[in-house]
């Protein structure tokens, strides 16, 4: 299960916090609530993450390319992304 929550915008940036397991169809829920977003300037606070697959690394790989900022990041999510880059 996965649940995203919109936050209010910090300095006119949105942010939505991802909480749960980040694996197959929740993926695809991600990334659409993430273009839903629209704003040039997004954050995602994964703090709450607990899994991510490879799917979800590589859209969190895309995500971070285009400029969405990763907050609050766990310890084991941060290593998986590392990895994912090497």
């Amino acid at each position: 299960m996965l649940r995203i929550t919109r936050l209010a915008p910090d300095a006119g940036a949105p942010c939505l916090r991802v909480e749960g397991r980040l694996v197959g169809e929740w993926v695809e829920l991600l990334d659409s609530e993430v273009a839903s977003a629209e704003h040039s300037k997004l954050s995602l606070d994964l703090s709450g993450v607990e899994f991510a697959d490879a799917r979800a690394l590589s859209l969190l790989q895309r995500l971070s390319e285009h400029g969405v900022d990763f907050v609050a990041c766990s310890p084991l999510l941060s290593s998986l992304l590392k990895a994912s880059t090497s």
